[in-house]
């Protein structure tokens, strides 16, 4: 009995960690995990009450723990941005309205939204007819096909729910494609409800079997999605620029930046450690030709709030690099108050369109 405790504590809490890193990662996805995670723990907890409770508070101790070991690691060092930077670009995007597209009546997002609540209902009732049921009372599972069936409909609600709390990133912002992240969730939840389904049934006859393999396809179809989701390598091509032909074009390279960089330290006698891009896609800048990017957002149109110039200006007093280079020039004018906030002005041009932006105390 202790060790099966031990068990389920380790479980809870590697799930936490797995929850946290998602958070971490991506704070909406990473909050349909936890919300997935912790809704199947509530389902297939312990029989009794208080044990069931601790597990859950295990599941969200690992994100707690993330949200204040980042709390005090930015009152430690006193940093510009606190708690409310993590969620603050969300909030913005959402609230501006940045390429809002209204959710159609009826279209592919309602067969997915149907599937999920399709396989939340069925797992549902599987995990309520054998919550009190599966285990013993000392938390040992009563029979191998018990624990089979709890484990399916335990992976169904909780891919079903992960879903739903994704789909939510559909709404205001309706493009297909935002759709791809949740059609794996969806082909796993749909099996496992069809895998449900069939243990209950029982199906015995040829007939009956040769019905399940169209509903399998079906079930299957969207894992076709699977190779134009994110992976680790579309994400550092993003920052290196090598684009695959699938994403929407951007500005991936600088043109002549070696000789422009040649030419800062000439004039300014700065390495390009010490040179700030800022540009549409900036961290092509570090990522290739080892400059800083010269703001701390992702894209110059990111700084859209008053509180966001405000602390680009401080962080630009604290670290910000010895000469800026804005590219193309005429571009971002709006970024020019920043600049002089965080004690730049404008300096000259250099061949290739690239504005250079230099320290008033380096060159009064």
């Amino acid at each position: 009995m202790i060790s099966n405790v031990d068990h389920m504590v380790r479980g809870s809490l590697i799930a936490g960690v797995a929850a946290a890193m998602g958070v971490a990662a991506n704070l909406e996805t990473g909050l349909a995990a936890l919300a997935a995670i912790g809704v199947v723990r509530i389902f297939f907890r312990h029989e009794r009450r208080w044990p069931a409770m601790v597990h859950l508070l295990l599941v969200g101790l690992p994100t707690l723990g993330l949200v204040g070991g980042l709390v005090l690691v930015q009152r430690l060092t006193d940093s510009p941005c606190g708690i409310d930077c993590t969620y603050e670009f969300a909030r913005l995007f959402g609230g501006i309205g940045f390429y809002s597209v209204d959710i159609p009546t009826f279209g592919i997002h309602s067969i997915v939204f149907a599937g999920f609540v399709l396989a939340t209902l069925v797992s549902g009732r599987t995990a309520a007819r054998h919550a009190r049921t599966w285990r013993d009372s000392n938390g040992v599972p009563r029979s191998a096909d018990g624990l089979a069936s709890i484990r399916i409909a335990a992976v169904t609600i909780g891919t079903a729910v992960f879903g739903l709390v994704g789909l939510s990133y559909y709404v205001n912002r309706s493009y297909a494609v935002t759709l791809l992240s949740v059609f794996l969730p969806l082909a796993i939840s749909s099996m496992g409800m069809l895998t449900l389904l069939v243990r209950e049934s029982a199906p015995n006859t040829l007939a009956e079997r040769l019905w399940l393999f169209p509903l399998v396809v079906v079930c299957l179809v969207p894992v076709l999605s699977v190779p134009r989701l994110p992976a680790l390598d579309t994400e550092l091509s993003r920052l290196s620029g090598d684009l695959p032909s699938w994403i929407h074009p951007i500005e991936t390279g600088f043109p002549v930046i070696d000789s422009v960089l040649d030419e800062a330290e000439a004039r300014f006698g700065v390495a390009p450690d010490d040179v700030g891009i800022v540009a549409s896609n900036m961290m092509v800048g570090p990522v290739r030709y080892g400059m800083r990017a010269g703001l701390s957002y992702n894209s110059p149109l990111s700084i859209v709030a008053r509180r966001q110039a405000e602390r680009q200006c401080e962080i630009h007093r604290r670290d910000g690099p010895a000469v800026l280079l804005v590219h193309p020039q005429g571009l971002y004018q709006e970024l020019n108050p920043i600049f002089e906030c965080g004690g730049y002005r404008e300096h000259s041009v250099i061949d290739g369109g690239y504005v250079a932006f230099v320290r008033e105390e380096d060159y009064p």
